[in-house]
Order: structure tokens, then C-alpha cells, then sequence
């Protein structure tokens, strides 16, 4: 096997394993974070090791191997002249052929030949064998040409910056001066009592510098200055965390980490695992200063602070753990408050039987033949001074069964020219959303790309390019600029190139590249084009509204956007309507219903949406609307944001606030439905009657934050509401978290009724 198939056999391997890793950190969910991390330390530990495994064991071939076939291996029948290797199948019968036929001569010596510049057969079977050869080895190998130099780039590339991070920290540990003798001693009396039998040097640097860990052999403690004013709480806490990562060998677990990231750089679920492995290692810190004595509230307060107030560099963050970042904060803060969790660490008795474990199941799994080879076996053919002489007719059957051993080894290609195909014209004008297109605009210059198969469409313009009324032409165009349009692709290449002459505009109509009269065919080809761009890009999309509104009104405009495939495009005209004054309720409410149903874009749908709330009041009839075309909105934030300017601008009803409340149950982000659920509260009063279905949309929300937030907004609005107070109750009753529950408590208490 080459390189590039055995990365495949590698990455398919650890694959196999990061998925084992993953389903047994589910199983193991309510087990320690220690336990969890262990698990994926030996994933990536394991996946390191494949590479080299894969060369020392013993291979063995799993019944479900994938075939791989060797294009280069299928000429191995083809070599010198009666030659046979042993794989090759018996050689046809080929006695009763006449060596006197010049037919028999002709196909024995090599394939066909062909005449007037067709392909020619090689001098010799052996020449012809080798040519053979060597073509099938070239493209067996061009797919490898530029995978394995993409994978060495971006394996370069990670190496490259885990380097300049090591050397990041090691001028960190230059820049650093010894800690103040406080800090110092308190750091020999924890390690003592953790049992570090390494020496662990404990440096201070100036500024907001993060409170990081680094080093393998030789680890170091990073802290701020500000170290000398922090409480002997925070300070206990910050160095016995950072003492845990060198207990536990952090440091070596990233560096290992870091290394299967660049082996493997391209699999993202590598990377997935390499987070995971990040948020247990810094739980597992945790939980070990929890476990020494201090205080979950006390010590998620100075997580939040020094989160807040310190930072790390992103350089040095590759080869340092960090003690808090603020992208891993809000999970953390969950996992130190909540009481219930398994806080225990990992025993070296665990750790070896881990070891033993993965060692067990990798050494097999590097071993196992992923792909096997399938080598085609082709029939030798023999040279005419084999072919025995006979004064036997000329067989047909014989001279088939040779020129059929020798079509398995030669190209269809090399056999007879193909026929060609009869192109047919390129289709713009169905409405066919998979179109790939883009408008760029730099300064006064435009261009504009479209694509659908293999027809193409290419718009380049400059400057101010004036349409005529009925969009079939281009009228004007401003001073220095042109208009240059051309299609590709289908049963010929077209092109019309429009710019500024002494007399007007200068037309030249290309076909195939050859310069044409400008006839009724260029002029009908230029209209049918300039409609598909009209419609596709939203190219003049608002002076064109505004051209079929002076025409054909509202209607007019309503039956162009049914006709318009691209949501950019037919969002720009339903704005031209939107921005009009005074715009009646009616067409309102078509507008919001015709894009509710026809804009498929999440982002345009929720633009146009937020446009309506913008510029125009909205009846109750609107309203509702309104909001059912935010349910065909499948994006979480965009949902939110199309529904915020409806309850921020204006009071809501009970049945409009009913009916958002419907749509909050669809969201799926905590974060989402929590604020909606709020904004509510804030438009209209959580009452005995819409009680229920907000608070089965709340139901949906699992972070204790998040819910937290939703029942202390409920019960402030609530104001003494008993029914809504024991409802919110109810829903708190589901957090896991006995301080974020316990301050909701103290929260509620005081807005119950007095004889409760």
C-alpha cells in the first residue's frame, strides 16, 4: 500500500476508536470527570500509536474488509514475451489460428492498429506490456498526487504552531520571577500533601496574565503579580488547581492530544474529542480542590472573576493550560455548584488497568487488513513464434478469444474513439433553487456568477448600467463603463459585449467566439438572459420593482416575486412594497403570508420580517401572520430575532401572545426560547390562562441558568399570583443545581402572599 492508503487506514482506525471513546464517556456520564478524561487520553494515546503499530504487528484479515482495487497490479499478466506470472488464468487455445494469417500475425504481436494518426500498436509484446504498465501505474497514483502533500501541509501547519507555543512558554518562564514567599510556601505544603514528588516552580509575571500550568518534565506555575493581594481563599484554590494538572500529568495528555490533531487534522471529530478532553481535564481540577475543602459558591465566585479580569494568550494557550476560559466557563460553573456529581479521582490501579486495556484492543486493531486488494488476473498472450503453425482454416472464435484477453488490460479509450455527445442547450428559467450564484461589487465595478450543472453565466460590468422599461435591453450605460454578458455550457457559447461608442452604444454578438451581426437572435438571447439574471441575482432588483410597480401595482409586483427563485432577490422586492407609506393592511397581510410560504432562506425570511414590524403598523390580523410565517423560520436565532421587534415595538394580545408562545415551544436553544420566554413576560402579563403553555414551552429549557432567568422574570411579573408562583415553583423544582435552586428560592419567597 502506498501513503495516502494508509492514512486512510489510520484515520478509519481511530476513528473507530474516538466513537468507542465517545459512547463509553456517555455510559460513564454521571461517573467522575477524571474517569471520563482518562478515556480520552487513552483514545488519543491509542490513535498516536496506530501509525507505528500498523508497521511491527502481525496482519490479520477481518471478514468485513474493504475491497481496494490496484489499477497498477491488473498489467501483471502483461510482461516479456512468453512470459506468465502464476496468478495469470490458462492462455486461450490459440493452435488452430494459421500462422499464415495475417489476421492471427496481427493480433498476436499487440492490440490493434489503427491508421491515420488513430493509436498505434507497440514494435513488441514486451514494449506494448510495459507502456501498459506504466500508464495504468500513472493513474493509480494521480489521486495520491495531491492528496498526500494537502495532508502534509496541514499536519505542517499544527506541528508548526504547537512549536512556536513551546516556544512562547519557554519565554514566559524567562520573563517570570519568583513568587512572593507566601505564595511559594504554600505551594511545597499542597504538593506535599498531593504527593508530587517532582519539583514545581512557581513564577509571577506583571499584567493580566491568566493562571496557566506548562512544562512536562520540568512544570511551572504561572501567576499574576496581582497574586499578593488575592485572599488566602483564592489563592489556595488557584495553586492547588494548578497543582492538580501537574499531579495528573495534564500537560503530557495535551501535548499527546496536540500531536493526533495534526496526524490527523482532517477528521473534525479529532478535534470534537480534543474539546472534550479540555472540558474534563479542567472539571477533574475542579473537582479535586472541591474534594481538598473549599466551598462550591466561593470557589465558582473566583472562577467567574479571574475568568473575568485575567486573560491568556492564544499562542500560549496551544502548549499551557489555562486555569479559566471564558468559552468554558458557563459549564464548569454548573459542574462545580451541582452537588450531586461523582467527584472522586482515578486510582493508579484504574489508570493501569486503562492502559492494559487499550493496549489490548489496539494492537489487534492495528494489525487488521482494512483493505484488501483485488488484482485482476489477465491472460498472457503469447509472441507469433509460439503460435503454432496450422494449415487449418482461419478460426474466428480464436482470433475473439485472443483480442478479448488483451481488451482486459487496454483502455475502452485506446480502443475506439467515443461518440460524441450532442449538447443541448442551457435551461435558465425554471424556478430551480440549486443554483450556485454570486454578485461581487468593488467600487463602480460588478460581477456577477451563475451555475447550474455545467452551464455557466458570467456578468461583468462597470459603472451605472441603465435598463429599459420593458427589461429586455440595456439603455444606458455611464461614462467608461461597458456591459459584458456570456454563457458556457450548453450547445454553443454566447456572448454580447455592450459599451460606450461615438454614436451610442456599440453591440458586439459572439457565437462560438466568432463575431456575428447584431440580429433579432442576439436581441432575443440578451432579453431571456437578462431576465435570468433579473431574477436569480437581484441585480436593478429595485429600480426593476419599482418599474413593474408603476406598470402593474401591487399585483404585478406580488406575481414578479412568484416567478423568483433566489429569497435575496424576491426579499428586495418586497421591501420596494414595505417601504411605502400608508400601505394597506390587505397587502400586508398578502406580503407577509406569499414570503412566509415562499422564502426558503431562514436569514431573508427573517430580514423581511423584521422589515414589516419596521415600517408599517400592524393589525392584529398582520400580527398573527406575522407570526405564522415565523414558524416556517427553522433557525433557532432567527426565530427569536423576527419575533423581538413584534414585542419590543408594540403591546401584544392575549392570542398573539398565545401564539408566540406556540412558536417558542418549536425553539430549540436554550438560550433562544429563554429570552423569548422573558420578552414575553415583559409584552403581556403570564396569566392563570396562558400559564400552561408558557410553561411547557419553559419545559423544553434544561440549563439551570437559563430556566433560572425564565421563572425569576415569571414570578417578579406575577406579583403575588399564587396559581403562576406554584407553577414557577414547579419548574424550578427541575434544576439540578442546589445553589442556582436555592437563590431562586430566596428570590420567590418574598413575592408569596403574607399567610403562607
Amino acid at each position: 500500500m502506498d501513503f495516502a492508503v494508509w492514512l486512510a487506514d489510520w484515520t478509519l482506525k481511530s476513528t473507530v476508536l474516538f466513537l468507542a471513546a465517545g459512547f463509553l464517556v456517555v455510559v460513564l456520564n454521571r461517573r467522575s470527570a477524571a474517569l471520563r478524561h482518562l478515556i480520552w487520553g487513552l483514545a488519543f494515546g491509542a490513535a498516536l500509536l496506530l501509525p507505528a503499530l500498523s508497521f511491527t504487528t502481525p496482519r490479520w484479515s477481518p471478514p468485513m474488509a474493504l475491497p481496494l482495487p490496484t489499477l497498477a497490479a491488473g498489467v501483471e499478466g502483461v510482461g516479456a514475451a512468453g512470459e506468465a506470472p502464476e496468478n495469470a488464468l490458462p492462455a486461450p487455445d490459440v493452435a488452430a489460428l494459421s500462422a499464415r494469417s495475417a489476421v492471427a500475425r496481427s493480433l498476436a504481436s499487440g492490440p490493434p492498429t489503427r491508421v491515420a494518426g488513430e493509436h498505434r500498436a507497440p514494435a513488441s509484446q514486451a514494449d506494448w506490456g510495459s507502456r501498459v504498465a506504466g500508464m495504468a501505474g500513472r493513474v493509480a497514483a494521480s489521486w495520491t498526487s495531491w492528496l498526500v502533500p494537502l495532508w502534509g501541509a496541514g499536519c505542517a501547519l499544527v506541528l508548526v504552531t504547537l512549536a512556536l507555543a513551546i516556544v512562547r512558554t519557554g519565554r514566559l518562564r524567562r520573563l517570570g520571577r519568583p513568587a512572593p514567599g507566601e505564595a511559594e510556601g504554600l505551594l511545597h505544603l499542597l504538593a506535599a500533601r498531593l504527593g508530587l514528588g517532582r519539583p514545581v516552580t512557581l513564577l509571577v509575571l506583571d499584567g493580566n496574565v491568566m493562571p496557566m500550568t506548562f512544562g512536562v518534565l520540568r512544570p511551572v506555575v504561572l501567576m499574576p503579580a496581582a497574586v499578593a493581594t488575592w485572599g488566602d481563599d483564592r489563592l489556595r484554590a488557584v495553586v492547588l488547581h494548578e497543582l492538580a494538572h501537574v499531579k495528573r500529568h495534564d500537560c503530557l495528555t495535551q501535548l499527546v492530544a496536540r500531536a493526533a490533531c495534526a496526524l490527523y487534522w482532517f477528521n473534525p471529530l479529532v478535534w470534537v474529542a480534543a474539546r472534550r478532553l479540555r472540558v474534563e481535564r479542567e472539571s477533574a481540577c475542579d473537582d479535586l480542590v472541591l474534594a481538598a475543602g473549599s466551598r462550591a459558591s466561593e470557589y465558582a465566585t473566583h472562577l467567574l472573576e479571574i475568568a473575568r479580569g485575567l486573560r491568556v494568550g492564544a499562542l500560549a494557550g496551544v502548549a499551557s493550560i489555562a486555569m479559566a476560559r471564558p468559552s468554558q466557563l458557563a459549564g464548569r460553573l454548573l459542574a462545580v455548584l451541582d452537588g450531586s456529581r461523582a467527584r472522586d479521582g482515578v486510582t493508579a490501579r484504574l489508570t493501569a488497568a486503562g492502559f492494559a486495556t487499550a493496549l489490548a484492543l489496539i494492537v489487534p486493531l492495528a494489525g487488521a487488513r482494512t483493505w484488501e486488494a483485488e488484482t485482476p488476473r489477465v491472460t498472457p498472450i503469447p509472441p507469433v513464434s509460439q503460435v503454432a503453425p496450422s494449415s487449418a482454416p482461419f478460426a474466428p472464435s480464436a482470433v475473439s478469444a485472443v483480442y478479448s484477453a488483451r481488451a482486459r488490460v487496454v483502455s475502452p479509450s485506446v480502443m475506439a474513439e467515443p461518440e460524441p455527445q450532442q449538447r443541448s442547450a442551457c435551461v435558465w428559467d425554471a424556478r430551480e433553487r440549486s443554483t450556485s450564484a454570486s454578485y461581487n461589487v468593488s467600487d463602480d465595478r460588478f460581477t456577477i456568477r451563475l451555475k447550474v450543472g455545467d452551464c455557466s453565466l458570467t456578468v461583468d460590468g462597470e459603472g451605472d448600467v441603465t435598463v429599459s422599461d420593458t427589461d429586455d435591453d440595456v439603455t444606458a450605460l455611464s461614462r467608461g463603463g461597458f456591459f459584458h454578458i456570456e454563457e458556457r455550457g450548453g450547445d454553443a457559447e454566447r456572448r454580447v459585449e455592450i459599451e460606450p461608442g461615438p454614436g451610442g452604444l456599440e453591440r458586439r454578438w459572439l457565437v462560438d467566439g466568432k463575431v456575428r451581426a447584431y440580429d433579432d437572435e442576439a436581441r432575443a438571447w440578451l432579453a431571456r438572459t437578462l431576465l435570468v439574471v433579473f431574477r436569480r441575482t437581484g441585480f436593478d432588483a429595485d429600480r426593476r420593482a419599482e418599474r413593474i410597480l408603476r406598470k402593474g401595482g401591487v399585483d404585478a409586483v406580488l406575481q414578479e416575486v412568484a416567478q423568483i427563485p433566489s429569497d435575496y432577490a424576491a426579499r428586495r422586492y418586497y421591501q420596494v412594497l414595505l417601504v411605502r407609506p400608508n400601505l394597506d393592511q390587505a397587502t400586508l397581510l398578502r406580503v407577509v403570508r406569499q414570503a412566509g410560504q415562499e422564502i426558503g432562506s431562514d436569514f431573508e425570511l427573517a430580514e423581511l420580517l423584521i422589515a414589516v414590524a419596521k415600517y408599517q403598523p400592524l393589525e392584529e390580523s398582520v400580527r398573527l401572520a406575522y407570526v405564522e410565517a415565523v414558524g416556517s423560520i427553522g433557525s433557532d436565532f432567527e426565530r427569536h430575532r423576527a419575533l423581538k421587534p413584534v414585542l419590543t415595538r408594540q403591546g401584544i394580545s392575549r392570542e398573539m401572545a398565545a401564539a408566540m408562545l406556540q412558536s417558542a415551544k418549536e425553539i430549540g436553544s436554550d438560550f433562544e426560547v429563554a429570552g423569548l420566554l422573558i420578552e414575553i413576560t415583559e409584552a403581556h402579563a403570564i396569566d392563570a390562562t396562558l400559564a400552561p403553555a408558557f410553561f411547557d414551552a419553559l419545559a423544553s429549557v434544561s440549563s439551570d441558568f437559563e430556566r433560572h432567568r425564565v421563572v425569576s422574570a415569571v414570578a417578579r411579573q406575577a406579583k403575588g399570583d399564587q396559581a403562576v408562583l406554584d407553577r414557577a415553583l414547579d419548574a424550578a423544582a427541575g434544576m439540578r443545581s442546589d445553589f442556582v435552586l436555592a437563590s431562586f428560592l430566596a428570590e420567590v419567597a418574598a413575592s408569596y402572599p403574607g399567610d403562607r
